[in-house]
């Protein structure tokens, strides 16, 4: 506001000044993580402007620069995103399109009339999001007898960024050699972006049974019988079947020829049942041990099949292997634990 005096009559006339500059945090440029939520603010908006007083508004305008407004948008004086941006998968189309460097314009207007405008570029960080790998050293499930020492074989730990990674793997051993039981070992590790890997699982199953192996029963030998066929048969005198001596290619071979194929018959007899029964349905066969973090059409089978069977609750194959997969997995291995975890010594589902 200033006043002029002319033959004692006071003239008083406003005089405004437009804004003379626009930043974003204080710069011309800002950097935003690849992943950041679309509506998330990421930068505030500050004008430079003469007129102390004035107060500002911010648009995205049409001109030079303007070919990503579209992805953005303005909240008072806080810029925010419009889009979630994939490092891998660039929308970009200002500056040089699919760079990962997004071009936007901003107008500031002080409500007097005065507007500035100006173009910024928004860059994308690519981060770290592929998880590290542990890997087991020595056999998945270790067999003791009570009072034998444990020996852990340990795992090793690598990471796409980091490199060998082993020696931050947290190692949670329970394991205890006098009490009789299935002691699972896990490995975990995070790599410096804070990505864990899968968790790895040794079982170590300690029981009570002897070491060393000894003769089955059936080929004890014994002191005297009245069988022909067996060492020790007397003409005279009449004595117990469970007193004969054979040799082991003798009586106890004939009896293992018996049984086995008495197992055989069995068998054929409950294949046949099983074919009848499904009436030439055929079971799903997967040729490729699979665990998290695996991909591919192998494990698009995997959930076909779970999801048949009600396991997989997920509305499509999506051909990764994640969490909704690996707990489908461990429903269907406790459901059928008879004929999948105890023949290989198991008692809780591994999810692979």
């Amino acid at each position: 506001m200033q006043a002029v005096e002319i033959d004692n009559i006071n003239i008083n006339y406003d005089t405004n000044s437009s804004p003379t500059n626009i930043q974003i945090d204080g710069g011309n440029t800002d950097n935003v993580n690849e992943g950041t939520i679309s509506g998330t603010s990421i930068a505030t908006i500050t004008t430079t402007d003469i007129d102390v007083g004035d107060s500002h508004t911010y648009t995205l305008v049409a001109g030079v620069g303007d070919e990503d407004n579209a992805k953005f948008q303005i909240s008072g004086s806080n810029l925010q995103l419009a889009f979630t941006p994939d490092f891998e998968n660039p929308t970009d189309l200002g500056d040089t399109a699919g760079n990962n460097t997004y071009s936007i314009r901003i107008q500031t207007d002080d409500g007097h009339g005065g507007t500035y405008q100006k173009s910024f570029i928004i860059s994308i960080i690519d981060l770290d999001e592929n998880i590290p790998v542990i890997s087991l050293l020595g056999s998945p499930v270790v067999n003791l007898n009570i009072g034998e020492v444990y020996l852990d074989a340990g795992a090793t730990a690598t990471d796409d960024v980091d490199g060998d990674i082993t020696a931050n793997i947290i190692v949670n051993n329970p394991v205890n050699t006098n009490v009789a039981g299935d002691y699972p070992v896990t490995y975990n590790v995070d790599d410096s972006a804070g990505n864990s890997a899968v968790e790895v699982i040794r079982h170590v199953i300690v029981s009570s049974g002897q070491t060393g192996r000894s003769r089955p029963k059936s080929f004890k030998k014994k002191k005297v019988c009245k069988d022909p066929k067996a060492l020790n048969y007397k003409k005279k005198g009449l004595h117990r079947q469970s007193l004969c001596k054979y040799k082991t290619s003798d009586k106890n071979s004939d009896d293992v020829k018996k049984e086995l194929q008495k197992q055989i018959d069995h068998l054929l007899k409950l294949l046949k049942d099983k074919q009848e029964t499904q009436s030439g349905k055929s079971c799903e066969i997967f040729r490729k041990k699979l665990k998290r973090g695996d991909r591919g059409g192998e494990v698009k089978k995997v959930q076909n099949f779970l999801r048949k069977k009600g396991y997989f609750k997920y509305q499509k194959d999506t051909g990764y292997f994640g969490s909704i997969t690996e707990q489908a997995v461990k429903d269907f291995q406790s459901k059928y634990s008879d004929k999948i975890l105890k023949p290989l010594g198991l008692v809780s589902p591994t999810g692979n």
